[in-house]
């Protein structure tokens, strides 16, 4: 039968269009401005490498494959959670030392993508019991730029506005404050104070205990 060209055409046309319906499988075109963060994105499961941040009672910091914490309980400063990684993996061992006295200890970091899981082994002395009975799970409250945590060793310590002697603010830290790394410009380093009120400035790197 022989049908007019016109009509031939539109009925292949009708065909390709019910074809692509009916595959599952049809190409979607993205928008180039969400191809990469397409492309880019990583799935739940692949997520293993901890956010700085706030996870209930832990303050926690990264830096690189170097992670610091510290846990506290009820007001008070109990473990400095330390470790460096060549690589994080589900399960992964970390060390702890308890806050004024020379206990230490090994233990177990489990990172999700948004919660830590933490485990200590040991004998504890008075703080937190309940981290060497089981595994506690902590959810990220809030999440930061902290490349390390520690305290300031020295008695006063005053706070610079750059990066020079010269641009003292009148302020100052005192010794045992608990201290977040933000940047480093070689032997100073920007960093913020942990307390309700928080203080931002820099000091030199000698000002804080490793």
């Amino acid at each position: 039968m022989f049908w007019p060209r016109n009509i031939a055409i539109s009925y292949l046309f009708s065909l390709l269009i019910i074809s692509c319906a009916s595959d599952k499988s049809a190409y979607v075109d993205v928008p180039t401005d969400h191809g990469e963060e397409l492309k880019n994105s990583k799935s739940v499961d692949e997520i293993t490498v901890p956010m700085a941040g706030n996870y209930g009672n832990i303050i926690f910091a990264i830096d690189s494959n170097k992670i610091s914490a510290l846990y506290s309980d009820k007001g008070q400063n109990c473990y400095f959670i330390e470790s460096e990684f060549t690589k994080f993996s589900a399960e992964n061992d970390l060390k702890w030392r308890q806050v004024g006295t020379n206990q230490k200890g090994a233990g177990k970091l489990t990172v999700e993508k948004d919660a830590l899981w933490i485990q200590f082994s040991g004998s504890p002395i008075g703080c937190a019991p309940e981290l060497f009975k089981s595994s506690q799970k902590f959810p990220i409250t809030k999440i930061n730029n902290w490349r390390k945590i520690c305290a300031v060793n020295k008695d006063l310590v005053e706070i610079s506005s750059e990066p020079l002697e010269a641009m003292k603010i009148g302020q100052s830290f005192k010794k045992g404050d608990i201290i977040c790394i933000l940047e480093q410009k070689k032997e100073w380093l920007r960093v913020e104070k942990i307390a309700k009120s928080p203080q931002v400035g820099w000091i030199r790197a000698s000002e804080l205990d490793n």
